[in-house]
């Protein structure tokens, strides 16, 4: 769809989320924006090119759960109705949305400005929580893991293979170096949160980007990546998934693949070589 929006990335490296109207002021990148001016699409763009069953089961339940608590009256316009369904059913993920790049930031400031980091308090279901809550835990375990932070939310390029993103974490260790990706979500009690196929697909694709260069298999052997989920029900509870080399190069592969089927699908071939 040539109106598409989303993030899009300068080849060097400059978020263009947005681009200016005639009038001044900005609206969303386009994909037709993103053809004129030689743009990148993000990762997580080439990710959305394939239905995500377990995302697309959330989005039918909360329409569902939504209709169902506000089912028509009989008086409105379907059109109208719709739109109101729609945005009820949003509501909740909107929501987790909001507190997870709340999160990010708070992160974010702990490891980029660490002088001038101060807890503030965010709101998580209506009750003021210090985001120590969220960073103090993820520090340990990035402690623990005996990982050296170089950047905190970084955005690298690869222009090879024609995408871009903002990775959280970028880290070393005296035998390895990778690329630690946050998520915030619900938990349950007693269950480890397990990662989706297109979780270690992004951390590859951030892993191409800042040390592959143009190479068509640019997962290295001492290369590891690792997921946090951050609870947001279970405040103080981080889950770790670990992707080890081997991981990383077969979701490669299939990132590789997803490329591919978003430039058929969107007639955009953003790779240089």
């Amino acid at each position: 769809m040539s109106n598409e929006s989303g993030h899009w990335y300068t080849r060097e490296g400059k978020a263009m989320h947005q681009v200016a109207k005639a009038n001044g002021e900005m609206r969303d990148t386009t994909l037709a924006d993103a053809r004129k001016l030689d743009l990148l699409p993000s990762v997580s763009a080439f990710l959305r090119v394939r239905n995500n069953p377990g995302l697309q089961n959330y989005i039918e339940d909360s329409m569902l759960r939504a209709a169902f608590n506000c089912p028509p009256s009989g008086g409105e316009e379907y059109a109208a109705w719709k739109v109101a369904i729609k945005n009820m059913a949003d509501a909740p993920a909107k929501t987790a949305r909001d507190l997870g790049t709340t999160v990010h930031g708070a992160i974010e400031k702990y490891y980029s400005e660490p002088l001038l980091y101060m807890p503030y308090d965010i709101l998580v279901d209506d009750k003021a929580v210090s985001c120590d809550e969220f960073v103090k835990p993820v520090a340990e375990v990035i402690s623990g893991l005996g990982l050296e932070v170089m950047h905190s939310e970084s955005i690298v390029v690869n222009n090879a293979h024609g995408y871009a993103g903002t990775a959280d974490i970028i880290f070393k260790t005296p035998d390895s170096y990778g690329v630690l990706d946050f998520k915030t979500c619900k938990t349950e009690e007693g269950k480890r949160k397990k990662p989706y196929n297109d979780h270690g697909m992004q951390i590859a694709a951030y892993v191409a980007a800042v040390w592959g260069g143009d190479f068509d298999y640019p997962i290295g052997p001492k290369c590891r990546g690792y997921n946090l989920y951050i609870s947001t029900n279970e405040i103080g509870r981080v889950d770790v998934h670990e992707w080890s080399a081997e991981d990383l190069q077969s979701k490669w592969l299939s990132f590789v693949n997803h490329i591919e089927m978003w430039i058929m699908e969107k007639n955009y071939d953003p790779r240089r070589k």
